[in-house]
């Protein structure tokens, strides 16, 4: 007869073969912004853009699958906060700084106006209304300004339009994300002035309370590992127009 010992062997490897390839190929949520090129509706539902091509990169090298969520930013920040949501890649602000896991690659923030009513200094922002995505934070001094009159709106697509139609002073956000909408909505660039640099902030790759210690640091060895290689440049360069 098999010993006490011996049964409870057997019991935890069945438990650890029936529990252990279920928890391994569980694939992780990745939120990518709802607004182009970050995150884009294919015409079957799937999602692409260069925060999911730059994940891809990421899960092959690293052995992981993603399911990926295009979310608005508000939502996304509020899911990584609270732990419903896995990993995402977007310019954290001060309060999601704590889950920077990589820094990927930089973006500049930029006030854009229409075309004649380009600014020239911070100063020049005082008292006039610019478009803002809603729950985003381009530079902590412009969204603590008083002084500058915010409209939020849904999408790079509102702001820009409304920029361009005078029922705003201009849209604030990254320059790789408003010139990508510009060139989606049939716009040209000599439409809108010369761009207002506000910063230089790293896209960033953020992991909820959800990623181990163990797996943050083989994440941060695939993005170092794809930046050296030149593999998310590359899938980045895609959507620069």
């Amino acid at each position: 007869m098999r010993s006490r010992f011996e049964y409870l062997v057997v019991a935890i490897g069945l438990v650890a073969r029936l529990s252990y390839p279920a928890a391994a190929a569980e694939p992780l949520s990745f939120g990518v912004l709802a607004a182009p090129p970050y995150g884009i509706e294919r015409s079957d539902k799937t999602v692409s853009g260069s925060n999911h091509d730059i994940a891809e990169l990421i899960g092959a090298k690293v052995g992981l699958t993603f399911n990926y969520r295009l979310e608005p930013l508000a939502r996304l920040i509020s899911d990584i906060k609270v732990g419903k949501l896995d990993l995402m890649i977007m310019i954290p602000g001060e309060e999601l700084k704590p889950f920077a896991l990589a820094p990927i690659v930089p973006n500049n923030s930029v006030v854009l106006t229409k075309a004649g009513n380009s600014i020239a200094q911070y100063a020049d922002l005082k008292g006039k209304t610019f478009a803002v995505l809603r729950g985003a934070v381009y530079d902590q001094r412009f969204a603590s300004d008083d002084d500058i009159k915010k409209y939020e709106v849904d999408s790079y697509a509102i702001g820009l339009r409304m920029t361009k139609g005078g029922r705003v002073d201009g849209m604030i956000g990254p320059d790789f994300g408003l010139y990508y909408q510009i060139m989606l909505e049939g716009m040209k660039r000599d439409e809108f002035g010369t761009p207002l640099i506000l910063n230089t902030r790293m896209l960033t790759l953020l992991g909820s309370k959800s990623i181990t210690p163990e797996l943050s640091a083989r994440l941060k060895a695939a993005v170092e590992e794809l930046l050296s290689s030149g593999a998310i440049a590359a899938a980045a360069a895609k959507y620069v127009n």
